[in-house]
């Protein structure tokens, strides 16, 4: 960033000197200078955001291919576990009163975790994927749902990241995976044993990146998107809830982790209802 601190000083020596002048032909044209010199910096350090906000997204999909968590709980749930149906889902009919666009974004996120549950514990899902189908059409969002069945997990997310690129949607997609992450971590609050039976710290770890990934990814465009920054001002009323801000320390283990998760449960509770209130 310390490259552009000259374009940056230049811009508003321009400006200043605009400003102390009397407004003729030749200040007017100055003043379109000074003002295309901001916009030059502001393209610049867009691009070096986008720049980090690629890296953020390598990191998340690599991560992400290590491991899915909805296929962990499926793996260890018992026979016995799958005879008592979750009853913290959200009911998918509930995605047709969603008005706003941030609202539907992480409806649509929590549904796409939810069902994968329901499928472990054996559960109906047409409704689920209906609701699923409904809002990816509210949201104009050019992605193939025929097409992400036949993909790995990393490559359904490198191709939705590659297409909200594309389309400028970049915000979206992380408020979406952002959203993704503070669901696994209400369902995983709900019921942690089936989660963390056979988890190692390694798959700990890797999970921790990926939060971390999407914690950076959304700090980062705060300053440009209103939503996304609505996303992270709702997170940070429950921050101080049982919620261990370490992040570095809470995944270093799985004790540490399981912790984190039963510590955090009303937490996780609070902010997913508030995601619905966006």
């Amino acid at each position: 960033m310390k490259k552009y601190f000259f374009y940056l000083a230049l811009a508003v020596c321009a400006a200043m000197t605009v400003s102390c002048k009397n407004k003729n032909a030749k200040n007017v044209e100055n003043e379109k200078s000074a003002k295309e010199v901001v916009e030059v910096t502001k393209t610049i350090l867009a691009d070096d955001v986008l720049s980090a906000i690629d890296g953020f997204a390598q990191t998340y999909i690599e991560e992400t291919g290590k491991n899915s968590i909805s296929s962990i709980i499926a793996a260890n749930l018992t026979d016995k576990e799958k005879l008592v149906k979750p009853d913290y889902l959200l009911d998918p009919k509930e995605a047709n009163s969603m008005i706003t666009r941030s609202q539907k974004i992480n409806a649509l996120a929590i549904l796409v975790v939810e069902n994968e549950i329901r499928k472990a514990y054996g559960m109906p899902i047409d409704e689920s994927k209906e609701s699923i189908a409904r809002l990816i059409i509210d949201l104009n969002h050019s992605i193939s749902l025929e097409n992400q069945e036949k993909m790995s997990i990393s490559e359904k997310i490198k191709e939705d990241y590659n297409n909200c690129r594309e389309q400028g949607e970049i915000a979206a997609f992380w408020q979406f995976n952002s959203a993704v992450m503070r669901e696994i971590f209400y369902i995983v609050s709900q019921n942690p044993e089936p989660f963390f039976r056979n988890m190692t710290d390694e798959q700990c770890a890797s999970i921790g990146i990926r939060f971390k990934s999407c914690r950076d990814a959304a700090i980062a465009l705060a300053e440009y998107d209103e939503e996304i920054a609505a996303v992270i001002d709702a997170f940070s009323k429950y921050r101080n809830k049982g919620e261990n801000n370490d992040a570095d320390t809470v995944f270093s283990s799985v004790s540490s982790m399981k912790q984190y998760f039963i510590s955090s449960k009303d937490a996780f509770a609070a902010y997913r209802a508030e995601l619905l209130k966006q």
